[in-house]
């Protein structure tokens, strides 16, 4: 459903993981966002009404897609990719029929669910008006699409450094539990 899932399709063919890790990420982009750049409690607007379409703004903003008609093409080419790696000598023409019903099929269940608006809610529960007008301020800025633009490779550059640190002090770690696990003993 965001740009990060055509970014993992790109790079692995990793399937629904990928999905859902995109998924994830766009959620947690805007809500870091919206906490950082609000200075009044997520509680309690200034009088303005929740907006369907700020909402969906903002996300689309952050580098995701609100529209419904992105939606199949977006999951069909995961589902594809994910197919392509775990069976190579499926023919294009198989892939073809596969593709079509899957598009089709998820484009009628997001219609159906009315995903949007599902999606408007929970950032409904979690922040007011306000929040989410200062979010879609903050992204429409220069430093916002900058901001936008870098976080993929600042996320992996970060994710990478953990690793590394995590690895690097696994050493002292085992160290220190063998040491009380002896004392125990």
């Amino acid at each position: 459903m965001f740009f990060v899932a055509r970014m993992a399709i790109n790079e692995s063919a990793g399937g629904v993981m990928s999905a859902a890790r995109t998924w994830l990420f766009v959620c947690v982009v805007i809500s870091a966002i919206a906490i950082f750049f609000t200075k009044e409690s997520a509680r309690g607007g200034e009088g303005l009404v929740f907006d369907r379409a700020l909402v969906l703004k903002a996300i689309k903003l952050a580098g995701g897609q609100n529209d419904v008609e992105e939606l199949p093409d977006t999951v069909t080419r995961i589902y594809v990719a994910a197919l392509k790696s775990k069976q190579p000598g499926i023919s294009e023409q198989t892939l073809d029929e596969i593709s079509k019903s899957v598009e089709t099929y998820v484009s009628a269940k997001a219609k159906e669910s009315d995903l949007d608006g599902q999606l408007v809610s929970i950032y409904e529960r979690h922040l007011t008006p306000e929040d989410v007008a200062r979010v879609v301020a903050f992204l429409s800025s220069e430093s916002g699409r900058r901001y936008t633009m870098e976080m993929p490779q600042i996320l992996r550059e970060s994710a990478d450094l953990g690793r590394r640190w995590t690895e690097s002090v696994n050493p002292g770690v085992q160290a220190e539990i063998s040491m009380h696990l002896r004392q125990t003993r």
